[in-house]
């Protein structure tokens, strides 16, 4: 890679508003708070964002900026070759705040494409553009998620991401009704969200495995690796971790005592691209499945996700979908959603620009 200094880092949180309020096992919320930033190197300048989500990795739009403060002070007057190497020595300043080190990953290697005049996927070897996406529908009523999953049908999306983990008897309710209403030929996965205890989840594991449910997503706490073992070990349908995955260190203990057929990598949960890389290899060399989740990210943070997804041989298939739900939009570019494929551009960077006045 090209080598860039750094003059500056700068950064600002936007709200970001839901187009519906968002229900899930553990959290209730109609807005989220993201931190936008921009690396001015000197030639280009690259755009991150680090959208936090407390709930699962105990940041927060404050604790991000004061990471970022930190970051600034040995980033700034620096010189990068290698973003990697550069993440891996931010990470020995700051071992958390993996969200906010995922931000500054982000802008540098944005900031590198452009450097290099190649998208992020072609700098890391990819040659793909498109990818398939899930789409999300969260708790509601069984009228409302039918008429979601209906629709989502009719726009073109292929897999159906189904939340579920407040009322085990109701979610199996709801996910017959939305089979029936999609058809055989809609891939629907579920996500508990840790909502479950192990006994509800294996008796919901065992009860469901008739619908063609493709995986169960986290459902038991994040902390109880043992009962998401015993979980998967019980049920015919394939168990992943999300909130149980947010360091090389939790997949090398998933891969210890196989508690997963498969994992959830989320740029804003690992740190970034080149945490994500690293991480994709490992799984892949013991068999394990990946899909590219992702929290609340603009699409600063999906488009990233899609390059890094494009790039990565690790990666069997992508949830990037939350831009999708926002009112307002931070970026213009970036990725494009249709018909159930997102769709990154051959454009240096991550192909993407900022709205006038977001920073």
């Amino acid at each position: 890679m090209a080598s860039m200094r750094i003059l500056d880092l700068v950064y600002r949180p936007v709200r970001i508003y839901l187009k519906e309020p968002f229900v899930i096992a553990n959290e209730n919320y109609s807005y989220c708070d993201v931190m936008v930033i921009k690396i001015k190197t000197d030639g280009f300048e690259g755009v991150g964002e680090a959208a936090p989500d407390e709930v699962v990795t105990g940041e927060n739009i404050k604790t991000v900026f004061r990471a970022l403060g930190k970051l600034k002070k040995t980033l700034v007057k620096s010189h990068v070759d290698d973003i990697g190497e550069t993440m891996y020595k931010l990470g020995e300043i700051l071992p958390l705040n993996r969200t906010a080190k995922a931000g500054v990953d982000i802008a540098l290697y944005d900031a590198m494409g452009k450097h290099t005049g190649k998208s992020v996927s072609r700098l890391l070897g990819g040659r793909k553009l498109r990818m398939e996406t899930s789409v999300t529908i969260g708790i509601t009523r069984l009228e409302d998620s039918v008429m979601e999953a209906v629709r989502y049908k009719r726009d073109g999306f292929k897999v159906l991401k189904v939340k579920v983990g407040l009322d085990a008897c109701e979610d199996e309710r709801r996910l017959r009704l939305i089979r029936e209403a999609v058809g055989e030929r809609i891939r629907i996965i579920v996500d508990a969200n840790q909502g479950y205890s192990v006994k509800e989840a294996i008796s919901f594991t065992k009860r469901t495995r008739d619908i063609g449910i493709n995986f169960v997503e986290q459902p038991v706490r994040a902390d109880d690796l043992k009962g998401l073992k015993a979980v998967r070990d019980a049920s015919d349908i394939p168990i992943m971790a999300d909130e149980s995955l947010n360091s090389p260190e939790d997949l090398a203990r998933i891969i210890k005592i196989k508690a997963a057929d498969m994992i959830n990598i989320k740029l804003m949960k690992v740190g970034g691209i080149s945490a994500a890389l690293e991480m994709a290899r490992t799984a892949k060399e013991n068999g394990i499945m990946v899909m590219t989740g992702c929290m609340d990210e603009t699409k600063v943070g999906i488009t990233a996700g899609m390059h890094f997804s494009t790039a990565s041989s690790g990666v069997d298939l992508v949830d990037l979908d939350s831009y999708l739900s926002h009112r307002n939009e931070i970026a213009v570019g970036g990725v494009a959603t249709i018909k159930g494929v997102n769709r990154i551009y051959n454009e240096p960077g991550l192909g993407l620009m900022l709205k006038e006045g977001v920073l």
